[in-house]
């Protein structure tokens, strides 16, 4: 039963780790995929070969934004500037898809044409936009964090004391049993061999110098004899 407890113990320290860790772990993973297309619009746009296409994915990068909720908000969890403000990088977007008609009036192929597109590119590496950081932060929260970090840094060592305590006292009650378990095993087998060697001794002056059968010996033996040398050797 003890080590059935002492097992359950280093379950409940393993489970401790492991929910810390997929705490952490999993609150990261889920943003990543809740703005998985948000970033996918954002890296179309930018990888557009034609003004054309820039613009109609610059559209799609804005409406995916608003659809998710990210219409307003900071990257940031304390240090928030305009530069981290998410609705000030859709006027920029919305601002790029403008430019974007404006160079479908150059010819393509042109000089001009090509350094717009690359201009565009520019003011789009110039944002702060990162929808990730966005999700950590306004859906995340500051509460969220606050519990995921608590629990692996304040949860985790007190679950691992207090299982720590238990183990231990459940160890000193397991090495008693055990030696008290041991003590008893090293009498029985003393008294087995006081049994044994007081039978024998019997049957041996009953059947060697009284000429008796082993039969008719093993009937008379004395049994509070035996019982008596027995007990003079537990004490």
């Amino acid at each position: 039963m003890v080590g059935l407890l002492r097992a359950i113990l280093v379950g409940v320290r393993g489970a401790t780790i492991l929910g810390g860790i997929m705490g952490v772990v999993w609150v990261p993973v889920k943003a990543y995929v809740a703005v998985l297309e948000v970033w996918g619009w954002y890296k179309q746009a930018y990888s557009a070969a034609t003004a054309e296409q820039m613009e109609e994915w610059l559209g799609e990068l804005v409406e995916a934004m608003r659809e998710k909720g990210m219409a307003r908000g900071h990257y940031a969890l304390v240090f928030k500037t305009p530069h981290n403000d998410i609705a000030l990088d859709i006027k920029v977007f919305e601002g790029l898809r403008e430019r974007c008609r404006e160079v479908e009036r150059y010819p393509r192929g042109s000089m001009d044409y090509a350094m717009s597109l690359a201009d565009i590119r520019r003011q789009m590496d110039k944002t702060d936009f990162n929808p990730f950081w966005w999700w950590m932060v306004q859906r995340g929260g500051v509460e969220a964090w606050a519990v995921m970090w608590g629990w692996l840094v304040v949860g985790v060592p007190i679950v691992w004391f207090v299982c720590g305590l238990v183990d231990e006292r459940l160890r000193r009650k397991w090495e008693k049993v055990r030696d008290e378990r041991r003590r008893m095993m090293e009498d029985i087998d003393e008294v087995r061999a006081e049994v044994g060697a007081e039978v024998e001794e019997q049957l041996l002056r009953m059947t060697m110098r009284e000429g008796m059968g082993i039969k008719e010996a093993f009937e008379k033996l004395d049994w509070e004899r035996v019982k008596e040398r027995a007990r003079r050797r537990l004490g």
